[in-house]
């Protein structure tokens, strides 16, 4: 039977050090024999780990690292270091070099070593070396954040392994029950000063939040009291030292809190985990949160005592506050890749198969982090592109979307711009000039870090005509993209671009369980953003031509200015059988509107790529658009059937004739729409994001492509 030596040491007082550990064990559960190292740690710290009666318990250091390398000369065996923080100092040296040599016996019977959810403590030091070369034999090597896998310069980043622990969101109290802001502070920094304890006394005053200090480590007990006096609070005291009976104590606690105030690391993601936002305000910058929160899209969450004046303070904490629902998509996304990762560890050691592999010879470097050129879902709002980006992308592939300080400042592996017009554009001559000035840093800071930018073309053209300086700007982007990518195959490129085609993808998941309607006879809808170029006012004056009364008009999305609003509701109301709803609509509305039509028409001027085709006949509706090279494509692929096309200008008759064609569809057939779904379009992305790397990497190294 293979075998699976682990390594659950850690800080004897620290919840968190239990609570991280306890998940990679169990992450390793069924993939063979589990043999974890205790060490010397007293029986209260390894009751936290949980350990089955099965597992084989080593107090002994040097009997457990004896059995890994006689283990691993008689059988497949493996060996996985410890979560948490990695030191690289002169003190664990020798350590390395003897994992070095275990990782190397333990490949020749098909093993090896694995380290995954690892932090490099910061400063580095002088000895990383031995660190990194410990790490070379290994079969799989992650990090729990990103600057970490720079420092060390290969494996991947996935969350650390605590995220995987917790409440599920759906147990998750309402906010409306959560009655505390919970605090808790390292006893090893210093204490925060007046600004500090004012912001937070001002802050849990203004929303009645009753103060709750959290002592998650032992060590941490007199600042935790010295806080609930000053604070005013109630106090959890480390009333046992028995780490599994203290974490249920802490978790409780969490759970009836709306914010978690700390500069540990655990306690923040501890809170994240029972539904508590985590806000890192502390004395001095926690740096080790937030690289660790950040690794799963949780940025901007941090500041210190002297960065912001007591009424500053509290409007900031409130802000993020309001940022749970962000948090908890976050969180869910990180489960799911530590699912995904829980999955490559079985096959890697059951089968000796991963797609994470890090070889002795050719260091790994699959995890990479994506900065997306628009702003990001959120909670309640309809379905967007970045959405696609988001969900569709595999657990190798770290996304960001935009803000001008991450871009500026953040970590990021590649630049991916959509729409590239909208960076340069605001309501103010002062807000444009400054994101112009702001978009020339960027290109050069992409220039000097060697950041390849890769371009998916959503439009031949800009949705509005920018002036001579955008289109110079957005020119200068196209010459330093190294990778354009089209989403259908009739998109023009030039012959000097490196292009591919990844296919937009389709909504059939996204929208499966949400509640349909049964069809209206006679209805046909519109649905999306108005523009002007989308012809919907000229759409209800055509419809106003149809005689059939038993035909009707439905006009669903935001227009894009009150002008245009205006003149669709003033040709609307001239027609009873014409509805509108001039606004974005959730989820949830816009398929009862698509199940309710029978035919779904996109009256554009041009028509090249788009979102609210795929919207339409991901819901079997049958779609009326403009002839166009794209639009016969698509019908080539899934069906002439589902899509009419009309030459020149759109008339009563062609509405009435699509109509007919969408009533006499087979209820029970579905438009063909293979290779669209959001899996294959991420991971279609992520071969698209390596090869521009290897790309430029290769330019830079003089090697032609």
């Amino acid at each position: 039977m293979t075998r699976v030596y682990v390594s659950g040491i850690g800080q004897h007082d620290n919840v968190g050090d239990t609570v991280l550990r306890r998940s990679l064990i169990d992450a390793l559960r069924g993939s063979g024999e589990l043999h974890v190292l205790v060490g010397s740690l007293a029986d209260d710290y390894v009751e936290g780990l949980q350990l089955h009666d099965s597992d084989v318990v080593y107090r002994s250091e040097s009997s457990w690292h004896k059995s890994v390398l006689k283990s691993g000369l008689r059988r497949r065996t493996w060996m996985v270091f410890s979560a948490g923080e990695a030191i690289a100092d002169l003190h664990s040296a020798p350590d390395r070099l003897r994992h070095f040599i275990e990782g190397v016996v333990l490949r020749l019977r098909g093993g090896g070593s694995i380290q995954t959810g690892v932090g490099i403590r910061r400063p580095v030091g002088r000895w990383k070396l031995p660190l990194l070369a410990s790490l070379w034999p290994a079969r799989l090597v992650t990090w729990r954040d990103a600057a970490s896998r720079r420092i060390a310069g290969f494996g991947s980043v996935t969350p650390d392994w605590a995220y995987a622990v917790g409440s599920p969101e759906e147990d998750f109290a309402t906010t409306a029950d959560r009655r505390h802001i919970a605090i808790t502070l390292r006893n090893d920094r210093p204490y925060p000063n007046e600004t500090w304890l004012s912001t937070v006394r001002e802050y849990a005053a203004r929303n009645d939040l009753a103060p709750l200090v959290v002592t998650q480590v032992k060590s941490d007990s007199d600042s935790c009291r010295r806080l609930a006096d000053d604070l005013d609070a109630e106090l959890l005291e480390w009333t046992t030292d028995n780490l599994w009976v203290q974490e249920g104590l802490v978790r409780e606690a969490l759970g009836r809190s709306r914010v978690m105030i700390s500069d540990r690391v655990h306690g923040l993601i501890i809170g994240l985990t029972e539904g508590a936002m985590p806000i890192a305000y502390s004395p001095r910058t926690p740096e080790k949160a937030i690289r660790t929160l950040s690794a799963i899209g949780l940025d901007e969450i941090s500041h210190t005592e002297n960065d912001l004046s007591v009424p500053e303070g509290v409007t900031w904490l409130k802000d993020t506050a309001d940022r749970a629902d962000e948090a908890f998509t976050r969180l869910n996304a990180a489960r799911l890749r530590l699912a995904k990762l829980t999955d490559e560890l079985h096959s890697l050691i059951t089968h000796g198969r991963s797609e994470r592999q890090v070889t002795m010879t050719t260091p790994a470097r699959p995890y990479i982090t994506v900065l997306h050129s628009m702003a990001g879902p959120k909670p309640g709002e309809p379905t967007r592109y970045a959405n696609h980006m988001l969900d569709g992308a595999p657990s190798q592939v770290t996304t960001k979307f935009f803000s001008w300080k991450y871009a500026l400042t953040g970590d990021y592996d590649v630049f991916h711009v959509h729409w590239p017009e909208y960076l340069l554009r605001g309501s103010t001559a002062r807000v444009k000039f400054a994101k112009r000035l702001a978009f020339i840093m960027l290109m050069v800071r992409l220039r000097l870090k060697r950041v390849p930018i890769v371009r998916t073309a959503h439009n031949l053209d800009a949705h509005e005509a920018g002036g001579g300086v955008e289109q110079r700007m957005v020119a200068w982007t196209l010459r330093r993209t190294t990778t354009i990518i089209k989403l259908n195959e009739t998109t023009p490129v030039d012959a000097h671009q490196h292009s591919v085609t990844i296919l937009h993808g389709h909504y059939r998941d996204r929208f499966r369980d949400l509640p349909t309607s049964s069809p209206v006879s006679g209805r046909i809808l519109y649905f999306g953003l108005i523009r002007p170029y989308k012809g919907v006012v000229n759409l209800v004056q055509v419809f106003r031509s149809v005689s059939d009364p038993s035909v009707t008009l439905r006009v669903v999305g935001k227009p894009s200015d009150s002008a245009l609003a205006d003149a669709v509701s003033d040709e609307a109301a001239l027609d009873p059988r014409v509805t509108t709803v001039l606004d974005f609509v959730p989820d949830a509305d816009l398929v009862r509107e698509l199940s309710e039509a029978q035919l779904v028409v996109f009256p554009y001027e041009e028509m090249h790529n788009s979102g609210a085709l795929l919207v339409a006949l991901s819901m079997d509706r049958a779609v009326l658009v403009p002839r166009s090279v794209a639009n016969e494509a698509i019908a080539r692929e899934v069906g002439a059937e589902w899509v009419t096309m009309y030459d020149g200008k759109l008339t009563a008759e062609t509405l009435l004739r699509a109509l007919a064609t969408a009533q006499e569809l087979d209820a029970h057939s579905r438009p063909a729409l293979q290779g669209r779904d959001w899996d294959t379009v991420g991971k279609a992305h992520y071969e698209t994001y390596l090869d521009a790397l290897r790309r430029a990497h290769n330019r830079r190294a003089g090697v032609g492509l």
